[in-house]
């Protein structure tokens, strides 16, 4: 009973001081802390920013290109580079070729000798034609010297490599056919570097040619100016002139002489 009547006088004193209330407080009820819905960011996380730092090339896997008439061949060879590299089958080289022209970067193609149609030595001689920096592989269960001699020759492959293939010498051979074509871009890089430098170094020297040609022109002028007036003045001497007087003309031939 003594509660009840406690907290009666309470509300009581609040209605009737209502500044003691904050706004929105119910009567009787004491100031209790709000949550705050407020929103924070979040801590940037460590990881935050280290995949946008990496160049979008890195990102790509390289493509492999793999041409054979053979279905379960392709099927083997997709199974085994797949998780490493983009890897994209033909079962004829026609159809390879077109990828080629197509796409402006392949990395690897390799191409079965025995086909229909099209033999891989052909395939790889048109697609040095149409992409010289993508590395060039003949694998083929028909191994004889004729073969490897129009390999090299005309297709200029990289490796050949026999059937059936050892599955990890294949995969350190297409790891290899990778790096090269790396180095292989990198060498037309550079060289394409080298070739604007040397030309931008050439239309120096042809600027620097005509401003020589142009200075020199205006210069000889006052020059040959100034060598005329100094035998004018000689030849308008009636008398010997002093020896000071000699001496200032002639250190002034000399300086004109030495900069005509």
């Amino acid at each position: 009973m003594d509660h009840r009547l406690d907290l009666w006088n309470s509300i009581h004193a609040a209605i009737s001081n209502p500044s003691t209330l904050n706004p929105g407080e119910a009567p009787g009820c004491a100031a209790t802390a709000r949550p705050d819905f407020t929103p924070r960011s979040a801590p940037p996380s460590p990881e935050f920013g280290r995949d946008d730092l990496e160049s979008p090339i890195e990102k790509v896997r390289p493509i492999l290109v793999i041409v054979d008439d053979e279905a379960d061949v392709l099927h083997s060879v997709r199974a085994l580079l797949r998780m490493d590299y983009q890897v994209v089958t033909f079962q004829k080289g026609s159809d390879a070729l077109e990828f080629l022209r197509s796409t402006p970067r392949v990395h690897v193609i390799l191409s079965d000798q025995k086909m229909p149609g099209m033999s891989g030595v052909e395939v790889l001689r048109q697609a040095m034609t149409i992409s010289p920096e993508t590395t060039r592989l003949l694998f083929t269960a028909y191994a004889d010297i004729r073969t490897v001699v129009d390999a090299i020759n005309q297709g200029n492959v990289f490796r050949y490599l026999a059937k059936p293939f050892d599955p990890d010498f294949l995969s350190a051979v297409v790891r290899q056919a990778v790096e090269h074509h790396a180095l292989v871009v990198e060498k037309s890089r550079l060289l394409a570097e080298l070739l604007e430098t040397n030309a931008r170094l050439l239309e120096a020297n042809r600027v620097k040619g005509a401003f020589i040609e142009v200075a020199s022109h205006e210069l000889n002028t006052p020059l040959t100016v100034v060598l005329g007036m100094i035998e004018l003045w000689k030849m308008s001497q009636s008398q010997s002139p002093r020896p000071v007087e000699r001496q200032w003309v002639a250190r002034i031939g000399a300086a004109a002489g030495r900069l005509a």
